[in-house]
This record gives structure tokens, sequence and C-alpha cells, in this order.
């Protein structure tokens, strides 16, 4: 990102962090993304077996027209794996 390498602290190395990371794992990214490349997330899901790339349909900060479909997604993922109770049959 141009940033000179001296000033950048965290090198967020997202990788080595699922690698090492035993829980559950939910990466959404959209393909048309001009601050990070679609590429940055396959790297993240080659990093550990049984891991996707939930694509969404918006680039870096203009998701605010499909914030439901996210919030959706999330909610689903966390019940699938029973971090919230599910709401069947309430």
């Amino acid at each position: 990102m141009l940033i000179p390498g001296f000033l950048v602290r965290d090198r967020f190395d997202n990788v080595t962090a699922v690698q090492e990371f035993d829980g559950p794992v939910l990466l959404m990214h959209g393909p048309d993304d001009e601050v990070l490349a679609f590429d940055h997330a396959r790297r993240i899901v080659a990093a550990r077996d049984g891991l996707e790339v939930t694509r969404i349909d918006c680039r870096h900060n203009d998701c605010a027209r499909v914030w439901p479909d996210i919030r959706e997604h999330v909610l689903d993922f966390l019940r699938d794996e029973g971090i919230l109770e599910s709401t069947e049959g309430s």
C-alpha cells in the first residue's frame, strides 16, 4: 500500500493466525475489493483444510447495500458452529 516498511508495526499475518487457530473461521471477501486483492483471501483459505471464502457482492467499503445478506450469513455461521442458539422452532 505504498507505506514504508519501518512504519508498519503489525504485519497482519492472517495466514499464520488461521493456521494456529483451532476454532471456526468465517472468511468473507469481495472479489472486486480494490484495497485487498481477492487472492489474499485465497491464500488464507489455502492455509488450513476445510476453509472456504464466501464471496460478498461489494468491494472494500461499499457493503451497506448487502448488509442484510452479510448479517444473515454471519448469523447462520454462528448458529451452525453452535456459538448462537438456533432460532428454529421459536
